[in-house]
């Protein structure tokens, strides 16, 4: 598992590959997700490791940020939790980055995707990047007047610990994200359709 994705990365991930339409996104998930919300019932979608990182990969890596230069991502699915790793390079020096969120709802059916551990090779950085990035997030959410899209409410839950209505709209129909379940290499969402 994690030993071979550290290898993949430290090799250069899959350099070549150019963007291209996923069959595992087209073909099943859309498919699924689409059907669910037909339905007008609650329903339950469950992802797979293996494809859903074939997916990642076919959409154009290495993705070049400046200075810093970030290899093909891939997920691990563990028990109750999501660890990403990707390899970086800043400045001609590489590592890999790898980080491990434990999503949970509150009681009051908020999600919170909490983030347990960050790494640079075998050096924890948690300690070090949690206050950082809360600080950073919430000096950005004070700058753009608490306007806030989906992603920028998975961005606060995992950096500044914010929980979130786990909602957001496909189509004319709006789906809320009622529970996820973390198995070994496969996750569970359960959505609820609001009409």
């Amino acid at each position: 598992g994690d030993a071979v994705g550290a290898r993949h990365f430290r090799n250069g991930g899959c350099r070549n590959r150019a963007k291209q339409v996923n069959p595992y996104l087209t073909h099943i998930i859309m498919p699924a997700l689409y059907n669910g919300i037909e339905s007008g019932k609650p329903f339950s979608l469950t992802v797979e490791e293996e494809p859903l990182n074939q997916a990642i990969a076919s959409y154009g890596w290495p993705q070049a940020h400046g200075s810093l230069l970030i290899s093909t991502p891939m997920l691990f699915l563990r028990e109750n939790e999501l660890t990403g790793m990707t390899g970086v390079n800043l400045n001609g020096v590489d590592t890999v980055i790898t980080v491990q969120i434990h999503p949970e709802f509150d009681p009051n059916g908020l999600l919170n995707l909490k983030l347990q551990k960050v790494r640079a090779g075998a050096i924890s950085l948690t300690m070090l990047v949690k206050p950082i990035a809360k600080r950073m997030y919430n000096d950005r959410m004070a700058a753009m007047e608490g306007h806030q899209d989906f992603y920028s409410n998975i961005l606060g839950s995992i950096l500044a610990e914010k929980p979130f209505e786990p909602t957001f709209k496909v189509g004319k129909r709006t789906l809320k994200i009622t529970n996820i379940t973390i198995h070994n290499k496969t996750a569970k969402l359960d959505f609820a359709v609001k009409h």
